[in-house]
């Protein structure tokens, strides 16, 4: 089993236009599977409370491209969720949807578009600002679900040890930690 994760953060959009809304991501990939989970921030030079918006729950996929070695060698497809206010002077919140589609190089440079609520942008630069080539062993619900139906008695008891060090600043590994324990308890650990 595999548990190569690696880090991208990135922008998307036309930096440099004035007003133009940029979305900056900071997602891990599963490299195995393609997965992404992460998450995003669209900023504008606009008045609140739209001048920025956190989109905590991004997931998607990473899709290689099989041929060649162009410009252009995996597309990416994200999406989430976030709250906006509704209209004064009410207090509710309503749910808007997050979409985006980059073809990008391996280093996630490359096009994209993506849209929230009733904005769409479409055809901006994609840009990486920091790509970890290295594997990485985040913990997240994932990794700890995927340990615990693994029935690896040691890797299980590695990972619990490593949730249980990091457990205040992550939430998710809270909620899935009891999951790990309970495969640990019925593998005889």
């Amino acid at each position: 089993m595999s548990f190569d994760l690696y880090r991208v953060t990135g922008t998307a959009g036309n930096a440099g236009l004035p007003g133009a809304p940029i979305l900056h991501f900071d997602l891990l990939v599963h490299a195995q599977t393609g997965s992404v989970s992460g998450q995003a921030t669209i900023t504008q030079a606009i008045a609140p409370p739209n001048n920025e918006i956190t989109i905590s729950n991004v997931t998607g996929q990473v899709r290689k491209l099989g041929f060649g070695a162009g410009p252009v060698t995996q597309v990416v497809a994200l999406e989430g969720t976030y709250g906006q206010p509704g209209p004064p002077p009410t207090t509710y919140i309503i749910l808007e949807h997050f979409r985006a589609a980059f073809a990008t190089n391996a280093q996630w440079d490359g096009r994209g578009s993506f849209d929230y609520a009733t904005h769409v942008v479409n055809d901006v630069p994609v840009k990486s600002s920091e790509a970890s080539v290295a594997p990485i062993h985040t913990l997240y619900g994932v990794v700890i679900h995927d340990t615990a139906v693994s029935g690896d008695l040691a890797k299980m008891k590695e990972i619990a040890a490593r949730a249980e060090q990091h457990i205040a600043k992550t939430p998710e590994i809270a909620a899935a930690l009891p999951e790990l324990k309970a495969a640990i308890a019925k593998a005889g650990g």
